[in-house]
């Protein structure tokens, strides 16, 4: 999977650069582009506000307080209420059904990278 933030050490490994300021959190997406198969990360982690998150793993997604701005799944209503939604993507593509009391112990191995990834985010912005 390919982020937006991969496009500075994309373009830094084409013009040279061997090394990038710290902080800098992209990888280079040269193997790719030059026909490699390469799995650049084995998660993917969106943080959208202070109470809407989420991270992929392969084909899990779990989610904090998803949103559904187009009204077609009623069930993801959080009513006011903290929520996790775990989806598996191989299996319900929608994402419609909620996974998480099913398989309990992916949703927490999920919760833990998230929130390992999350305390490692610097406080203070890179200008």
């Amino acid at each position: 999977h390919a982020m937006s933030m991969d496009f500075l050490p994309t373009i830094a490994d084409y013009c040279g650069v061997k090394k990038l300021p710290a902080g800098v959190e992209g990888k280079t997406l040269r193997p790719m582009l030059e026909g490699k198969d390469v799995q650049l990360r084995d998660a993917m982690f969106w943080n959208m506000t202070t109470r809407n998150w989420a991270i992929r793993q392969g084909p899990w997604k779990l989610l904090f307080n998803p949103r559904d701005d187009t009204q077609k799944y009623p069930e993801l209503d959080t009513k006011g209420k903290d929520r996790y939604f775990l989806a598996n993507l191989e299996m319900d593509r929608s994402e419609s059904t909620n996974l998480l009391e099913k398989f309990p112990d992916k949703g927490k191995e999920l919760l833990k990278a998230y929130s390992g990834w999350n305390h490692a985010l610097p406080t203070e912005p890179m200008h």
